[in-house]
C-alpha cells in the first residue's frame, strides 16, 4: 500500500542498524516526512518499485549487508532521477567528494541532528518535483 501523499512528504530510511534508523526516522517525522524504511539495500530497492519511485527522499547507510548503500543509491538514480538521495556513514575513510560528484548528500555519522536536518533542507530545495498524476496539496 502506498502511504497517503495528501499532506506529507515520503522519505525511506535504510540502515541496517535498528538504533539509527529509528533517529533518522524520527528527525524526518518531525520534519513533516511521511518514512518507510528498510534494513538493506536491495529491501530498498524492492520498496522503492512497489511504490513506483513516489519517494520524495531517500536516506541510506553506506556499509550494509547484502547491497551497500552506494550502489542501492545509484540503482534508484537510475530509475528515478528525481529523488534527492542523503547516504550517511560512520566510516573514516569514505569520500564525501565522490559522493558528491555522484550526485549524493553526505552526511557523516555521528551527527547532530541540526547537521542532517541541514542536509535534508539543501536536497529538497535544490529537488525539482517530478510530475505525478496527482495533487500534494
Amino acid at each position: 500500500m502506498v502511504p497517503s501523499r495528501v499532506s506529507k512528504k515520503i522519505s525511506l530510511v535504510v540502515d541496517d542498524d535498528p538504533f539509527v534508523r529509528n533517529l533518522i526516522k524520527a528527525l524526518l517525522r518531525a520534519d513533516g516526512f511521511h518514512t518507510i524504511e528498510a534494513e538493506d539495500g536491495v529491501q530498498a530497492l524492492g520498496l522503492v518499485h512497489e511504490f513506483g519511485g513516489v519517494v520524495d527522499l531517500l536516506v541510506s547507510d553506506i556499509e550494509m549487508p547484502e547491497m551497500d548503500g552506494f550502489t542501492m543509491a545509484c540503482f534508484v538514480r537510475t530509475a528515478f532521477p528525481l529523488v534527492p538521495i542523503i547516504l550517511v556513514s560512520g566510516r573514516a575513510e569514505i569520500e564525501p567528494a565522490k559522493l558528491l560528484n555522484a550526485g549524493f548528500e553526505f552526511v557523516q555519522k555521528p551527527f547532530q541532528p541540526t547537521t542532517f536536518l541541514s542536509a535534508v533542507e539543501k536536497v529538497m530545495r535544490v529537488r525539482t518535483p517530478p510530475a505525478r498524476g496527482h495533487s500534494a496539496s
